[in-house]
């Protein structure tokens, strides 16, 4: 019932205790151009990596993740998976 649930590797278990805990760290958001982490406090990284659950994201100047893409950091190459994580 919740396809979302497992595309981002949530259980329900998981999904039930951050729901109870009041998601005090932040939650992935999105509309027709992308992903992105909204903080607790309604902000959001931008151009910036950001460690989510121990998995590293990078984000855009728009605040965006990337999908599915290499990245240059200006120093080395990373590759972000379908879910944007860094592989």
């Amino acid at each position: 019932p919740y396809p979302y649930l497992a595309k981002w590797g949530i259980s329900r278990e998981q999904f039930k205790k951050d729901i109870e805990s009041g998601l005090t760290e932040g939650n992935w958001k999105r509309n027709e151009v992308g992903w992105w982490w909204e903080e607790a406090d309604g902000s959001y990284p931008k151009s910036q990596w950001k460690n989510i659950k121990g998995e590293w994201f990078y984000f855009d100047n728009r605040g965006y993740c990337f999908i599915n893409k290499w990245f240059n950091d200006g120093k080395d190459w990373f590759y972000l998976d379908k879910r944007g994580a860094m592989v």
